[in-house]
């Protein structure tokens, strides 16, 4: 919304969502990096065994199951994809 804010020319709002982000931040757990990630990934991977794309589900399950709510899953979807899939 910050960005619609701005760019109607709204700074006022667009001010306001981003003091309420922070707020929100602060109670989120830290986010994972792109390379922790990544291990896990490959832990899920050897846990899981897929031997088709129809084992992405139980993979991704695995990966989130780890990660507890730190990172995005579109973009664990992603990086299953360019590991697993390529």
């Amino acid at each position: 919304a910050a960005v619609l804010y701005k760019e109607g020319g709204r700074e006022d709002l667009e001010a306001k969502e981003l003091a309420e982000l922070k707020v929100i931040e602060e109670y989120l757990p830290v986010q994972l990096g792109e390379e922790e990630v990544k291990r896990i990934i490959q832990v899920a991977l050897g846990v899981i065994k897929p031997t088709s794309e129809k084992d992405f589900g139980p993979v991704m399950g695995e990966v989130m199951r780890h990660a507890k709510g730190r990172v995005d899953s579109t973009a664990v979807s992603r990086l299953i994809k360019e590991q697993f899939l390529k």
